[in-house]
């Protein structure tokens, strides 16, 4: 299926806010990833990343991945995963405030 993918990504004083957008027909897995080094705390839609809050559409999961720095030093890190089965079209929003 042919899709068209948008991102428009806004800072503001206090947060940054990526809006997405998929245009077509059907359904479509949507499925939107952060890595962060952070400790983090998941609250359904909310994460809580050291002072900040992770907002998205859908359930967030965290996945464990390594952040490398350089050649065999790697720090654990997590993947936020923020997905969901949607019709098309289709829009979405993810924001970073400051807690």
């Amino acid at each position: 299926q042919d899709c068209t993918v948008r991102r428009q990504i806004t800072a503001m004083s206090d947060a940054f806010v990526i809006a997405d957008a998929v245009e077509g027909v059907g359904s479509q897995t949507i499925t939107r990833a952060l890595a962060t080094a952070y400790p983090i705390q998941l609250s359904g839609t909310a994460a809580r990343l050291d002072d900040f809050v992770l907002t998205g559409d859908a359930p967030w999961i965290s996945q464990p991945l390594t952040c490398w720095s350089a050649y065999g030093k790697g720090l654990l890190a997590s993947r936020l995963v923020c997905q969901s089965q949607s019709s098309l079209p289709w829009q979405g929003r993810i924001e970073l405030r400051v807690a």
